[in-house]
């Protein structure tokens, strides 16, 4: 059995042996010479007979070893505790005595003490079976040592493997660690460790369990990560390996003994649990909380770095509870240590939550700190362990203060203003006033607070009110509106109620703020300026009937010039041309008496037809519709025909654009222009007229041109001749009806031509204007509102 000294030497935690040693039948226990307590498993003490009991001190314990064996087991004890005395083994067997047992058993003992870096023993620990035959206790070990072993291995659940000789063959190999290895016995039994498993696996173990075997020192590869083959698909696992050294009966190292732990629980465990560590860790960075921790027992302090940060603390430095509570201000130092102290009492429930004040360690700042913390108790109610958060709420705290300034402030403005003020809840209800509305409406407790405030308004006009404000206020819109509230004693004046929403940053409304302005006086002006107009609109529409009376009579006018007044110049000019055709030899000079008699007939009836033009463009277009004014001037050279070739006339005519407007008079103010710069032409001169188109904005118009319509852009159409001109000093006569430059003899025309034009500009929205110099011919600007 000394094979296996090694692998029973170590602790049972280490080799799972819980569980080894249940299948082969062997019992733990554990010698502590600091106290001298001995400690046991169940399968021990029933080896023993004590089954009530896993632990008694050394004297009690020995007391139940038979009083022959006891020297001998005191003596092996004392040597294997002395690091002198060979390697501080321990194999002894002897015979127990039960409590309520008459016949002894045969035990062996085995075991090793362990020593701390000091070389002081710290433990004696090993394992425990009974000898079956009791008359010749170790034949069957002396026999065969390897025979229970490989039975131990192959009963035991734990993954096993013993690799024996300089070629480290596999020698040994349960079914657990095939497993592992996903190989069968016939694979691997019996072959090198690096030909039985070539893999990764077997590359990953080689070099440890050559040093092991090489140097004699036990050594552990954790999580190994296997991949176990199974009919859904692999299965990924993390095993642990122990490798111990394996020695023959002289204590030679012949092989390495290797013992596999399923450590899969406890990896994704722990990484399950780091992770949720580093969410917490994340979520605490994200929140910027300072954590702290003490051990109330041994005042071991931790702390994470941003606590050492706020504190003013290296990150690198060692820190404790001392040093942070000597960072409180005084005036808070005592009531924070009085906090922290009833939190360490079990009848408080250990919750400590305080405000403070500290100082940083480089800085010297001021901060404010929130912290709160909670005590852990034992069964016993006994403090163990005080865990704390901290927040740096210094910001937040002047920004309170800012707001609680600001309040202020606006209370004092508000109380200040001559309106009506009021703060209401998102659902409308009101929360404050301002000093102003209890001076206006006073202090009856109906419509202070809340949705009292309906009792202010005058009752033929608050449904109307609340209706239109709880909309508002369901859609969260400004909203504005005029009522009139009851004063304190009872008189009504109208006022103009403003409300504003105040949202979060989510733009949800939290509040309303809102305004009352008397606005009685205005509307008494209102009132009188409704009944001014009232008064007005029945005068204007008395004079637009004495206007429609007025355009019906120039209508009948035109009707009688076009008939009854043309009637008579017709037959002047008529019988004249009769008498010339038949009596012009027996007239002499009278023909010419007939010719002027004709002329100013002829005079008469142009005079006629101009004012009846004149007439009509005065009262409003016929039609209006989208006119292109290059088909309107065409038409005008068209009618001017026979003038324009007599005098050899030359027209230029930009790209022109389409406007809305009364084609008829269109054409009247374009066949006008142009007649007037065929007709004042100057002798031996050809005539040249140009036309020109150019947009431009209002603010560009002159004064002299300011359009009826306003528009944002006009088309400038400019009519320019060469003609003979005139001085400017009369352009304020020649648009005026009758007015002329030039007498009957020089040049024919009524006066009217013009006065024509500017009314056709006008009745379009437009404007006309001039510029000549005598000499050098004319330009007319007409201007018209672009659409």
């Amino acid at each position: 059995m000394n094979d296996t000294f090694d692998l029973f030497a170590q602790s049972p935690e280490r080799l799972d042996a819980n569980v080894v040693f249940q299948a082969a039948g062997l019992g733990f226990w554990e010698f502590d010479p600091a106290t001298s307590m001995i400690t046991w498993d169940d399968r021990t003490g029933r080896l023993f007979g004590l089954t009530r009991e896993n632990q008694l001190p050394y004297a009690r314990f020995i007391a139940h070893i038979h009083s022959d064996d006891v020297d001998r087991v005191h003596t092996a004890i004392q040597q294997a505790l002395n690091t002198h005395h060979g390697e501080g083994s321990f194999d002894q067997t002897y015979r127990t005595i039960g409590e309520r047992e008459t016949r002894s058993r045969r035990i062996r003992f085995m075991g090793r003490s362990s020593v701390d870096e000091t070389r002081q023993i710290t433990r004696l620990a090993g394992v425990a079976f009974n000898l079956p035959d009791e008359s010749q206790p170790d034949t069957q070990w002396q026999r065969d040592p390897h025979e229970p072993f490989q039975q131990l291995v192959e009963q035991a659940p734990a993954a096993m493997a013993l690799f024996s000789g300089p070629q480290l063959t596999v020698t040994v190999a349960n079914k657990p660690m095939l497993r592992y290895w996903d190989r069968t016995s016939e694979q691997v039994l019996n072959r090198p460790l690096l030909d039985a498993l070539p893999s990764a696996f077997g590359q990953t173990i080689y070099e440890s369990v050559r040093a092991v075997l090489t140097t004699g020192e036990p050594a552990v590869l954790s999580e190994l990560a296997v991949s176990v083959p199974r009919h859904e698909g692999p299965e990924h696992l993390y095993i642990s390996l122990s490798l111990e050294p394996f020695r023959d009966a002289a204590g030679t190292i012949t092989g390495v003994l290797a013992v596999g732990h399923d450590v899969t629980e406890l990896v994704t465990s722990r990484q399950l649990v780091e992770a949720r560590r580093i969410e917490l860790m994340a979520a605490v960075d994200a929140a910027e909380i300072s954590i702290w921790s003490l051990n109330v027992q041994t005042e071991q302090f931790r702390s994470n770095d941003r606590m050492k940060t706020l504190f003013g603390i290296p990150n690198t430095a060692e820190a404790s509870i001392r040093f942070f509570f000597d960072r409180i201000v005084e005036e808070d130092r005592q009531r924070m240590l009085d906090s922290f102290m009833h939190a360490l009492q079990y009848e408080s429930g250990g919750r400590c939550e305080i405000q403070y004040s500290i100082l940083h360690a480089v800085t010297g700042q001021k901060r404010t700190i929130r912290s709160r913390g909670q005590t852990q108790f034992d069964s016993e109610g006994i403090a163990q362990r005080f865990s704390c958060i901290a927040q740096d709420i210094t910001v937040r705290q002047q920004a309170e203060e800012a707001l609680r300034t600001s309040e202020t402030r606006f209370r004092t403005l508000a109380n200040s203003i001559d309106h009506l003020a009021w703060i209401a809840n998102a659902d409308g209800s009101v929360a404050w006033y301002n000093q102003r509305w209890y001076d206006y409406a006073g202090t009856d407790s109906r419509h202070k607070k809340g949705w009292g405030w309906q009792y202010v308004y005058h009752p033929d006009h608050v449904d109307r009110v609340v209706a239109f404000v709880t909309k508002a206020w369901q859609q969260g819109e400004p909203f504005e509106l005029t009522a009139p509230i009851r004063r304190h004693d009872g008189v009504y004046r109208w006022f103009l109620i403003r409300g504003y929403p105040i949202r979060d940053a989510e733009g949800n409304v939290q509040q309303w703020i809102g305004s009352n302005t008397d606005i009685d006086e205005q509307k008494q002006v209102e009132a009188s300026l409704e009944a001014q107009v009232r008064d007005r609109t029945a005068q204007l529409q008395v004079l637009v009937q004495n206007l429609q009376r007025s355009n019906e009579n120039l209508r009948q006018f035109a009707y009688i010039a076009s008939h009854d007044l043309q009637e008579p110049l017709r037959k002047i000019q008529q019988f004249g041309d009769l008498l010339k055709s038949e009596y012009n030899d027996q007239l002499g000079s009278g023909t010419a008496y007939l010719d002027r008699m004709q002329l100013a007939a002829s005079r008469m009836s142009t005079l006629i037809r101009d004012l009846l033009s004149y007439s009509r463009i005065a009262i409003q277009p016929d039609s209006i519709q989208l006119v292109s004014l290059r088909q309107v001037i065409d038409d005008a050279i068209a009618d001017l025909s026979l003038l324009a070739d007599e005098a050899d006339s030359t027209f230029r005519i930009e790209p022109l654009p389409t406007i809305s407007g009364d084609a008829s008079q269109l054409g009247q103010l374009f066949q006008n222009l142009l007649s007037n710069a065929l007709k004042f032409h100057r002798p031996g001169v050809q005539p040249v007229v140009t036309i020109t188109c150019v947009t431009v904005p209002a603010d560009a118009l002159p004064d002299s041109a300011r359009s009826v319509r306003v528009a944002d852009a006009y088309y400038r159409i400019d009519v320019s001749d060469n003609g003979i001109g005139f001085d400017e000093k009369y352009l304020d006569r020649i648009f005026q009806v009758f007015q002329r430059l030039h007498t009957r003899s020089e040049y024919a025309g009524t006066g009217i031509g013009l006065a024509i034009c500017s009314k056709v500009v006008a009745n379009h929205g437009g404007a006309i204007i001039a510029r000549s110099q005598p000499g050098q011919g004319s330009t007319f600007s007409i201007y018209f509102p672009r659409d």
